[in-house]
């Protein structure tokens, strides 16, 4: 029998050492698993975040060709950019007044206007829209068109249209089936970020009530 129930069994030399160290080790472990966490979530954050501004910028920048189309569709109707497209209409729209005589010449094709590598208007692109309005932006994007004419074809119109022809804009000749084709370019830039978003589409359009459809 023992002779001293009440004394505890001596632990070899070093246990205590070797105790310690495991649950430092364990500890260790722990907080580098811990921050790698942490970095993985943040690092995924950022990227929700990178995505979700991108699709906002395409968002933009999509809705700009709408109104680059309807903006050459009323053009081409009225022969002149109508004065409620112009930033100095109340409400104020998307097309800059000092830009308004240079956009009629490229919607109508005047020398010089009709396509973008022609000297004038000398720069390209030369952003002639501004969405909603030059002096504002969208969902904090700078919003950007620009509308130049390529050329014109015969197109395939129907019987009535080639009846009745129409005028083709800029030369002032009868032109039954014409489609006018025009390159839109639009840019969404976030000042801040400098996240954008560029797309370039193709529409061909007539000059009566046909409009324009997108080819590219």
């Amino acid at each position: 029998m023992n002779a001293y129930p009440n004394q505890r069994p001596r632990r070899s030399a070093g246990q205590e050492g070797v105790a310690l160290l495991t649950t430092l080790l364990l500890l260790m472990v722990m907080t580098v698993i811990g921050i790698a966490s942490l970095t993985v979530t943040g690092v995924e954050n950022r990227i929700a975040s990178f995505v979700r501004a991108g699709e906002a910028a395409s968002v933009a920048a999509e809705s700009c060709l709408n109104v680059a189309v309807h903006t050459i569709e009323f053009t081409i109707r009225d022969s002149k950019v109508p004065d409620a497209l112009l930033d100095s209409a109340a409400p104020a729209g998307p097309v800059p007044a000092a830009n308004g005589g240079d956009l009629l010449k490229e919607v109508l094709g005047v020398a010089g206007y009709e396509n973008f590598g022609d000297a004038l208007p000398g720069t390209y692109p030369n952003f002639n829209l501004g969405l909603p309005t030059p002096a504002l932006t969208m969902n904090n994007f700078v919003v950007q068109g620009d509308i130049d004419r390529l050329h014109s074809k015969a197109g395939a119109g129907n019987s009535t249209l080639m009846i009745q022809g129409y005028e083709g804009l800029g030369s002032g000749s009868a032109a039954g089936g014409t489609e006018i084709l025009y390159q839109i370019t639009c840019l969404a830039r976030n000042p801040s970020s400098n996240i954008q978003s560029r797309i370039k589409a193709v529409y061909a359009c007539k000059p009566v009530s046909d409009g324009c459809l997108r080819k590219i």
